[in-house]
């Protein structure tokens, strides 16, 4: 069986292609090479642009989507978001690909507010109207060993300032997801019939608040740190005021939309179909931190 992955060279690529190694016919599509990508056949392409890659698909049996963009400029995440959906779609129907996985986020719902959210569930509706053997994984915010960046910032944080900022209450509800099981959970569907035209949430064993979640990463840690939250109209208020100079963009609003919608999801049907048994946080955590 031959497998292309796009995205290959992210978080989830990097955890993924060493287990699929060996077992499949890999083929990778990234945007630059990368060091864990050596002994992997691979090939650079921009999915915006159906021609960089659309005759490279011949003889692919499943194209697995990791490709994504979580926090560049409103414009772009459409087109690395939608318009990168919608070709990958359109070369899988000329080229015969049947099978189709597609990252999606629990973000993509009816009712987030995040672009990223907005885009997610764009293109997850083009995934199902498809006509392609679909499955849709939908992560919480993933962590993992040396990356999940929202996990890595969080982390940063706690390892940095001897008073951790929070944005915000700190009450809202999380699911973080170890990085291992969203990779068992894609593992699991490429040849499950009963994942075919699917959609499935991808979370930790349940939900806890942010508080929670900064609590624990310091536990694991061995800090015991407090906490300064910072209300929302003043983090909106530094994140215009720093625009300017915010070249590495570490504040957006875009990125502060997203600690204020709850991810309290339900996986049972992925416990079910997938056989789906996610560790919980503090397991994680501790193969997680350094």
């Amino acid at each position: 069986m031959k497998i292309l992955i796009t995205g290959a060279g992210g978080f989830i690529g990097r955890n993924l292609i060493p287990k699929l190694k060996g077992k499949y016919d890999l083929l990778c599509l990234t945007r630059s090479k990368h060091p864990h990508l050596e002994g992997i056949q691979y090939f650079e392409a921009d999915l915006r642009y159906l021609y960089t890659f659309q005759e490279r698909l011949e003889g692919i049996d499943v194209v697995i989507n990791l490709a994504a963009n979580l926090w560049k400029e409103n414009h772009t995440m459409y087109l690395d978001n939608v318009v990168a959906v919608k070709n990958l779609i359109e070369a899988c129907k000329k080229k015969g690909v049947k099978r189709f996985i597609q990252l999606s986020s629990n973000s993509a719902t009816e009712d987030n507010i995040t672009e990223y959210g907005k885009t997610k569930l764009e293109a997850d509706k083009l995934v199902i109207s498809s006509g392609l053997n679909y499955t849709i994984l939908k992560p919480t915010m993933v962590y993992g060993k040396d990356g999940g960046r929202g996990f890595t910032r969080i982390l940063d944080h706690i390892k940095k300032y001897p008073i951790v900022p929070v944005v915000g209450h700190g009450k809202t509800l999380m699911q973080p997801v170890y990085v291992e099981d969203v990779v068992e959970a894609i593992i699991k569907v490429i040849e499950n019939p009963i994942s075919i035209k699917k959609s499935y949430n991808i979370a930790g064993p349940k939900a806890i608040t942010m508080n929670e979640l900064f609590d624990s990463i310091s536990k694991t840690l061995g800090k015991k740190k407090p906490k300064l939250h910072i209300p929302l109209k003043v983090i909106y208020f530094l994140t215009n005021l720093m625009h300017p100079f915010n070249k590495k963009k570490r504040m957006s609003k875009e990125g502060i939309k997203t600690f204020y919608k709850d991810a309290n999801l339900d996986i049972q049907e992925t416990i079910n179909d997938l056989k789906y048994n996610p560790l919980h946080l503090e397991e994680g955590l501790a193969k997680s931190i350094k």
